[in-house]
């Protein structure tokens, strides 16, 4: 998994909680409370083992409950279990796209294994790995011609389906070489049709083209393993992870403006890193706390047409508004 080992085995057992372990409720225990994951972690004395823990920890309850998926419509899980994507911070696909014909889902009760289009009365989707199928979609984009692509997290992969919710087309396995992903978790189109997915675990951008195949990346050590910056388009490697220019630590959303600027949220780092046309680092913002401008977990990022940007800072629970040189404007919350 590449995230940080657990503290103390006895504090998390391979049996499977109950079912109410798996509630809204206890998703925001581990997604939104911190204090709670700091205890839950004692021993990780920094706030890098905090936010990683995070994203361990809600990977651990969707292991042991498989079949949690997104609820849509009036047929959503009675249970509780509720809507990975939407406490992910999974972005809205743009106005016109019929985001809930994307997604997979059993209809009128009908729990079949086949991939479904639900536009009344559907259900949660079933987890899996098959063509059109997820397991934890946890962001998604559209680009001009209302293709819409899905970061499937848990399998290692990008989805292309039309606007009908139809499956074109899938790339990624789990790895470290070009084109392989490993927890992909943000994913975004230029103008020009260009892929972006922020490689979480391989701590890397990767840029696709349109049909999926890999044009280059970028990270610290992404070449040959040097401590630096590097792009690389032949025989990749997976990011070092840390705080230095251009480097990342989890990257989790991605954006492309018009103007072609590209827009990381580097979550464990709690700032935001823009790129220019040639993947070159141009400049950064955020540290970790509540005043105005800083950041706590910015999980989604996104670009409007004047080249504003717009941060999803989780922990602080508020929308953080900046200008496309990362000066702030203005909050919501």
């Amino acid at each position: 998994m590449g995230f940080i080992a657990y503290p103390a085995a006895a504090e998390h057992s391979d049996a499977v909680p109950a079912a109410d372990a798996v509630t809204n409720t206890a998703f925001r225990h581990v997604i939104g409370n911190k204090e709670d994951v700091a205890n839950e972690t004692a021993d990780q004395a920094s706030l890098v083992g905090l936010n990683r823990q995070v994203l361990v920890e809600a990977r651990e309850i969707k292991r042991h409950h498989h079949n949690w998926g997104i609820g849509i419509g009036p047929a959503a899980s009675a249970s509780g279990t509720d809507h990975v994507a939407d406490a992910l911070g999974a972005t809205a696909a743009p106005a016109g796209v019929q985001t809930s014909f994307t997604l997979a889902c059993a209809a009128n009760n009908d729990w079949g294994t086949e991939v479904q289009i639900c536009t009344i009365e559907c259900q949660a989707g079933i987890a899996g790995s098959g063509d059109g199928q997820f397991d934890l979609p946890v962001d998604l984009t559209a680009d001009s011609d209302a293709n819409v692509y899905v970061a499937d997290w848990d399998n290692n992969r990008i989805q292309k389906f039309d606007s009908g919710g139809n499956f074109i087309y899938q790339w990624g396995q789990y790895g470290d070489s070009e084109g392989d992903l490993s927890e992909p978790y943000g994913v975004a189109v230029d103008a020009s049709g260009n892929v972006y997915v922020a490689d979480s675990d391989n701590n890397r951008i990767q840029k696709f083209d349109s049909g999926g195949g890999f044009q280059r990346m970028w990270g610290w050590g992404v070449d040959d393993g040097s401590d630096e910056f590097q792009v690389c388009t032949v025989s990749c490697q997976a990011g070092i992870a840390g705080s230095g220019d251009g480097q990342f630590d989890l990257p989790a959303g991605v954006a492309a403006s018009s103007d072609g600027h590209v827009y990381v949220a580097d979550l464990v780092n709690n700032r935001i890193q823009k790129f220019d046309l040639n993947e070159r680092f141009l400049v950064k913002w955020g540290s970790e706390r509540a005043a105005d401008g800083l950041l706590d977990i910015p999980i989604g990022v996104a670009a409007d047409a004047f080249g504003n940007v717009y941060v999803a800072d989780a922990y602080n629970n508020r929308i953080q508004k900046f200008d496309p040189g990362g000066e702030f404007q203005h909050k919501w919350g």
